[in-house]
């Protein structure tokens, strides 16, 4: 009986898991994306910084921040439309407030660390790279 007046609950939780995990991928596929296109458009400045004495983990720390910047972005974009649906929300959580700080936390230092690890193949590209081939490729 028990069982059975779980199980709307159990797949409402699943659901909602698996939508949460397609966004994070999302997420992580969207600032990939848009780290390169930042990384290819500031290619210049990178050979400059790199001429001037700039080493790799300064190049790859750059390029980094820059994933961490979008996230911020987003991050703080979609505060509003959290607010905003905070009280539909509510009926769907059991124990736990909607502006529970723990989880707020745990959300924001997820995307970062998505942000981070998103930015990581471009940073260790652009800074692998030769003047010669980022000056080619701008």
């Amino acid at each position: 009986m028990a069982e059975r007046s779980l199980s709307g609950r159990k797949t409402a939780v699943v659901l909602i898991g698996s939508f949460a995990g397609l966004a994070l991928l999302l997420t992580a596929i969207g600032i990939y994306g848009m780290v390169v296109v930042r990384a290819a458009e500031r290619s210049r400045e990178m050979v400059i910084r790199a001429a001037l004495g700039a080493d790799g983990s300064q190049i790859r720390a750059l390029v980094r921040g820059q994933g961490a910047r979008i996230a911020g972005a987003g991050i703080a974009g979609g505060l509003l439309p959290f607010l905003a649906a905070a009280p539909l929300l509510q009926s769907q959580l059991l124990g736990v407030s909607i502006g529970d700080p723990l989880s707020l936390i745990l959300v924001t230092v997820s995307v970062l660390a998505t942000a981070l690890l998103a930015s990581f193949a471009p940073s260790r590209r652009a800074a692998k790279a030769a003047p010669a081939d980022l000056l080619r490729n701008s």
